[in-house]
């Protein structure tokens, strides 16, 4: 984990520079603490998700894990004021069905 997390960086910070070469970018210090905390909250749920398959039956976990897509779409609906798309819509039900068929299948 630790290394996929290093060469990751790595690689995304050198695309960017790459992308973006000759251009001055201002990013507030709001945002670039909003982006410090986002990267430490993933890094630590990633962690989370590997400690949990250590406690609980592997398609238990992933099923758990793929609902973070019914809470993406809803947090954008009801916080962010984003429109529920048909295909926002769509991705719900197929994670909601493929969890419910992973938990039901054991």
């Amino acid at each position: 984990m630790v290394w996929l997390s290093l060469v990751t960086s790595v690689l995304i910070v050198g695309v960017v520079n790459a992308l973006q070469r000759g251009l001055q970018p201002t990013v507030s210090p709001r945002t670039s603490r909003a982006g410090i905390a986002a990267g430490i909250m993933s890094y630590g749920g990633s962690w989370v998700v590997i400690w949990a398959m250590t406690q609980a039956p592997l398609a238990l976990i992933s099923a758990l894990r793929e609902t973070g897509v019914v809470f993406a779409v809803v947090i954008g609906a009801l916080v962010l004021k984003e429109a529920v798309s048909l295909k926002r819509l769509a991705s719900i039900a197929t994670t909601l069905i493929g969890t419910t068929m992973l938990r039901l299948g054991r």
